[in-house]
């Protein structure tokens, strides 16, 4: 993975890298692509995507709903239930009038493309 960066870094070019760790995208990528049954499910940065998908823990009752947000899920996960957004625009969060968290990359990844 390190070689990757410092090769991307040294060279200037792009680097095209295809994996299942996430946790090695993290390392490396300033942009990545989710691809799900051949479509793209999301391309651009990874900061843009981190900032569209929100999480509420310990939710109870019915989500809450804005115009532009989107419900990815609602189970329970590691023990808790949560409410998973997701906003191209992520000042529709605030709609929502309540406190969410951001997600890990990996958590990201998996609540977009679960089924």
């Amino acid at each position: 993975v390190a070689e990757v960066r410092e090769d991307a870094e040294r060279t200037g070019r792009t680097t095209f890298f295809s994996t299942h760790l996430i946790d090695e995208v993290e390392l490396v990528a300033d942009r990545v692509g989710i691809v799900e049954d051949g479509k793209t499910r999301y391309e651009g940065s990874v900061a843009a995507l981190a900032a569209r998908v929100r999480v509420m823990r310990r939710a109870e009752g019915e989500p809450p709903l804005a115009e532009g947000v989107r419900l990815v899920s609602d189970r329970v996960f590691r023990g808790e239930r949560r409410w998973v957004f997701e906003a191209e625009d992520p000042a529709r969060f605030e709609g929502l009038g309540v406190p969410l968290e951001g997600l890990p990359l990996e958590e990201i990844f998996i609540e977009l493309v679960r089924r």
